[in-house]
């Protein structure tokens, strides 16, 4: 969000005769922009009234998420998106249910394999990680990201030559 000085703003057009038929603005005071506490994030449209830390951000995206799924169950994206926040919130299973969601409905999409191999190196599951995540380049051969990532998981696997040719 950027905020804009209008008073400075006005200062500097008076000079040029470009000041606007406005009234004067009261002088500023600190309660006129108070301090933001640190790890908010502003809802958008809110004009700066309303502020949420990200887990309130998260909680209302994971409902925003899933009142689209309830009105239109064929949305991939938003399967996929749900499970993405899942997964950032560190609940790998739901988001792999998602993901199940996700994939059935559009099986060759390569950001569902991305993200089921991410959640599932984060879970160990190397294996499966390297599955998705072969899946996923077979569909986009130029996803930097899956690469980098199956050559993460072909190391932890000790498959150091499979994790040079992967990135």
């Amino acid at each position: 969000v950027h905020v804009w000085d209008l008073r400075a703003i006005r200062e500097r057009l008076k000079p040029m005769g470009l000041d606007w038929d406005w009234p004067e603005f009261p002088p500023a005071s600190e309660a006129d922009n108070p301090p933001r506490p640190a790890g908010v994030v502003v809802e958008p449209g809110s004009l700066g009234r309303r502020v949420l830390t990200p887990e309130q951000w998260t909680l209302r995206a994971i409902e925003s998420h899933r009142r689209v799924i309830a009105n239109n169950p064929d949305a991939p994206k938003a399967c996929n998106g749900l499970a993405w926040l899942y997964a950032e919130k560190g609940e790998e299973f739901p988001a792999l249910e998602c993901l199940d969601l996700a994939r059935a409905k559009d099986p060759i999409d390569p950001a569902n394999q991305k993200l089921a191999g991410r959640i599932h190196y984060r879970l160990q599951d190397y294996d499966a990680a390297a599955e998705h995540l072969r899946k996923a380049l077979r569909f986009n051969p130029f996803d930097r990201e899956s690469a980098e990532l199956l050559g993460q998981v072909e190391y932890e696997r000790r498959q150091y030559v499979e994790a040079i040719s992967a990135t």
